[in-house]
């Protein structure tokens, strides 16, 4: 890496890397993780994009950037074929700026609350957990464990303390319509 930046540096020229991502996805984390070898590939580049092709477009989102940000987008890549069935031409045409993808833990999160209400109560961290895992594809332990913390932080779910010990099982309810975070954070501690 250090050859190519300095390269980069003498040269004036800018050094593009086509890497491709770890399978499976970002494990709950950012998408920066997908990003396969030794952490310091990503550390010494200025700019990161993750390239994914949806059907005929192409989203194409920033995963690391050290100066300005770069909103995700989307295009659309057309060609035209020669007589001998070459590529002539081809081009990339913008389509629309794309939404940035969530972390796995805060989609999950998202829709905890929904969730919450399909499962029998009471239920406990751990059923929670295991309930979590089980409906969502490749979802590891901690990263349910990270859903339910940001579902808690974000005012979609509340824990009831079931006693007054640090080691008291916490019962997940969905917060109501008609309560408040503030709220439902203030009942869940008496």
């Amino acid at each position: 890496m250090a050859n190519l930046r300095d390269i980069a540096e003498h040269t004036g020229a800018a050094v593009f890397v086509i890497h491709h991502a770890r399978k499976g996805g970002s494990n709950g984390g950012r998408e920066g993780d997908r990003l396969r070898g030794h952490s310091s590939i990503e550390a010494s580049l200025d700019l990161a994009l993750i390239v994914e092709r949806e059907a005929d477009n192409v989203v194409i989102q920033s995963t690391k950037t050290r100066d300005d940000p770069v909103k995700p987008f989307e295009v659309v890549w057309t060609y035209d074929k020669d007589q001998a069935g070459a590529l002539d031409k081809a081009c990339f045409w913008h389509v629309k700026q794309a939404e940035e993808k969530a972390s796995e833990h805060v989609t999950i999160g998202r829709d905890l609350a929904e969730f919450l209400d399909t499962l029998t109560p009471p239920i406990t961290q751990t059923a929670l957990r295991r309930a979590i895992c089980s409906e969502y594809a490749d979802c590891s332990d901690k990263t349910a464990r990270r859903a339910i913390e940001w579902a808690e932080q974000n005012g979609q779910i509340v824990g009831d303390r079931q006693g007054n010990a640090t080691n008291a099982p916490i019962h997940y309810r969905a917060v109501s319509p008609d309560e408040t975070a503030s709220q439902a954070k203030t009942a869940s501690l008496w």
